[in-house]
């Protein structure tokens, strides 16, 4: 079965792409076939890293309406549903990222009125909303709305959650722990959950400078001159142990199955 992460367009500057990063090039580690959309009209951030890299298909996305679509967005479930149906490559080595921009814009909104969970289960995708929150109460409270907005739907087995906790601005999430945890992970029990290090901003502010992905580095995809042994020591290091915390979901991805909270156990 094919799986789809729709990364929440919630508060910016809390790693989105970076987390999005992450998925697309452990998948490649687990045999899956990664298909990526950048939603960041701005930026192209994903598109950037991705763009000629084989074996990955990205394209970028205008989230808001233009001139001959009312929603740019339904180029995204218009692409899944082409490739679902084509028997060119079998489903379950694919794995849909849609990396959505930071906000949520009354375009979008109203195309994730129309959403088809449903249909999209029917064709054998399992999709999977991704919220990224970091120690700023700010990162819980722009999340929390898409949580009260979507918990049904997970409690109908329409999509499950992911939590990945950044730890760039910190190691205590005192507001999500005490407001939210037990919703999101006792009460939908289903819930992932992903504690993601923080990482050394020279490191990833060179790569970011030389359009690589942190996976693309530590893989000796790319190679940056300006890293000595240590440097790629160190990066080698905290990828494989952040590819051990998403190994979980991955794992499972492969083979086609997700156990409960697939990422960690939760308290």
């Amino acid at each position: 079965m094919s799986k789809l992460l729709i990364v929440a367009g919630t508060k910016g500057g809390i790693g989105k792409t970076l987390i999005s990063t992450f998925f697309a090039d452990i998948a490649g580690d687990y045999g899956l076939h990664p298909v990526l959309f950048d939603c960041d009209d701005e930026n192209q951030s994903l598109s950037n890293v991705y763009k000629n890299v084989p074996g990955i298909e990205v394209s970028s996305v205008t989230p808001d309406s233009i001139q001959n679509m009312d929603y740019p967005l339904d180029a995204v479930i218009n692409r899944i549903e082409q490739l679902e149906s084509s028997s060119s490559q079998d489903a379950n080595e694919r794995l849909y990222i849609l990396d959505m921009k930071a906000g949520t814009s009354v375009s979008t909104l109203e195309w994730l009125e129309a959403f088809p969970f449903a249909h999209l289960s029917e064709v054998g995708v399992e999709i999977f909303l991704v919220g990224c929150l970091t120690a700023e109460v700010d990162s819980s409270l722009t999340w929390g709305r898409w949580l009260l907005k979507y918990r049904e739907a997970a409690l109908a087995g329409e999509l499950r959650f992911i939590i990945v906790k950044n730890k760039i601005a910190g190691e205590s999430f005192d507001f999500y722990d005490d407001k939210m945890k037990q919703v999101q992970e006792e009460y939908l029990s289903s819930t992932i959950v992903i504690d993601f290090p923080e990482i050394s901003s020279r490191h990833l502010r060179r790569i970011r400078e030389n359009g690589a992905s942190y996976g693309q580095v530590a893989k000796s995809l790319v190679q940056i001159k300006s890293f000595g042994f240590m440097d790629m020591h160190r990066i080698r290091l905290m990828y494989a142990k952040i590819k051990d915390e998403f190994g979980g979901f991955f794992r499972n991805a492969a083979s086609g199955k997700v156990v409960e909270n697939g990422g960690k156990q939760s308290d």
